[in-house]
């Protein structure tokens, strides 16, 4: 019988997520969370004529220099650098971009953490080109089994200029 409760308890105790509240170094975070990822959330699309909220369901890449790439339905944008946010996300921002993408339930998925978003060395790529498109995408590495993942985007068209918002859990691939 003792054999059987240690080996539970080493099985539950593998299983465990770890927290990376606190975490400083760029590149030991790199490495902890690069890899295929799963995105689970929604989608906001605004624009003059436009107002919708749909599911989604996608794929990231992060890479260990912190290349991130999304492919979304598969397609797949272009590659950015996540690196230290410069503009770190505070609770109530990350929860308004929730409510935005109307997916508040995200905040439940990562709720055991020992931090908020203030807590936590969040990497940020930005892409704003001269054509008008702007977009900025936020990690949120809250644990190294579960990211929060926020994408916004504006960009112009036929349209006009649409407001694009992803809100989604990142959950590690498995093959």
């Amino acid at each position: 019988m003792r054999f059987f409760t240690l080996g539970f308890v080493l099985i539950s105790g593998a299983a465990q997520a770890e927290s990376l509240c606190g975490a400083t170094d760029q590149v030991a975070l790199l490495e902890a969370i690069h890899g295929p990822w799963s995105v689970s959330g929604s989608i906001s699309v605004e624009t003059q004529t436009l107002s919708v909220v749909e599911p989604i369901q996608a794929n990231v890449l992060i890479g260990r220099t912190g290349a991130i790439l999304l492919d979304f339905e598969g397609e797949s944008g272009s590659s950015l650098i996540l690196g230290a946010a410069e503009d770190a996300l505070d609770v109530d921002q990350v929860d308004n971009f929730l409510k935005t993408v109307e997916a508040e339930w995200i905040a439940d998925e990562v709720s055991d953490t020992p931090c908020g978003p203030e807590g936590l060395l969040q990497l940020q790529a930005l892409r704003d080109d001269p054509e008008g498109d702007y977009n900025r995408v936020t990690v949120l590495p809250y644990f190294d089994d579960r990211l929060v993942i926020i994408t916004e985007i504006e960009t112009a068209g036929e349209w006009g200029l649409a407001f694009i918002t992803l809100g989604g859990i990142l959950t590690p691939e498995h093959e």
